[in-house]
C-alpha cells in the first residue's frame, strides 16, 4: 500500500469510527426517548387525569422551590401544616395557585415545569364536601407534621389518591 492510500484509510476508518460513535449515540437517547415515554404512560391509580393534575400542583405548592417563593413563610415563620391549609386557603395564599386562565398561562406554567391546577376542579380544605362528586381535599396532621392531599372520584366515598407532604424547613 501506497503513503497516500494508508493517509485515506485512516481518514476513512476516522470517519468510521466517529459515525459508529453518533450512531451509538443517537440510538442510546432512542431507547432512552422510549423508556421515558413508557413510564409516563397511563396512570396506575386509574384515577381521573384531572385529580391526579391537581394532586401534582398541590404536591408541588408543598415543595421548597414554591415556597421559596410564597408569602407563607414571612406569614407563618414557624410554617405547621395547618397554617399551610389555612394559608392555601386565604385570599393572599389562594392568589398564588398555579391556575392557567387561557392557553398562554397554560403554557408559561408548562415552559416552567410548574403543574397547573385544572379550573373546574374544586380544592376543598379540611374535609370532602358531601355534595361535590369530584373534589380534592388538602387537610392538616400537626402531630405527623404533614400536609394531607386527597382527591375523591365520588362523594362519600374513600379518596382515589392521597398524598402525605412534609413542609420543608
Amino acid at each position: 500500500m501506497t503513503p497516500a492510500c494508508t493517509g485515506s484509510r485512516a481518514v476513512w476508518e476516522a470517519t468510521l469510527t466517529r459515525s459508529y460513535t453518533s450512531i451509538s449515540a443517537l440510538l442510546a437517547l432512542l431507547l432512552s426517548m422510549l423508556v421515558l415515554a413508557g413510564c409516563s404512560g397511563p396512570s396506575q391509580s386509574g384515577a381521573d387525569p384531572r385529580l391526579e393534575q391537581a394532586v401534582s400542583a398541590l404536591k408541588y405548592m408543598t415543595t421548597q422551590r414554591f415556597l421559596s417563593r410564597s408569602a407563607f413563610s414571612s406569614i407563618y415563620p414557624a410554617g405547621k401544616p395547618s397554617e399551610f391549609v389555612s394559608y392555601l386557603f386565604s385570599d393572599i395564599g389562594s392568589a398564588e395557585w398555579p391556575i392557567a386562565f387561557d392557553e398562554g398561562e397554560a403554557e408559561q406554567l408548562r415552559s416552567a415545569r410548574i403543574p397547573a391546577i385544572p379550573r373546574d376542579l374544586p380544592i376543598i380544605p379540611y374535609k370532602p364536601d358531601p355534595a361535590v362528586d369530584m373534589q380534592v381535599v388538602v387537610r392538616a396532621d400537626d402531630a405527623a407534621g404533614k400536609v394531607i392531599i386527597e382527591a375523591y372520584a365520588k362523594a362519600g366515598e374513600d379518596p382515589v389518591l392521597v398524598e402525605e407532604r412534609v413542609l420543608p424547613e
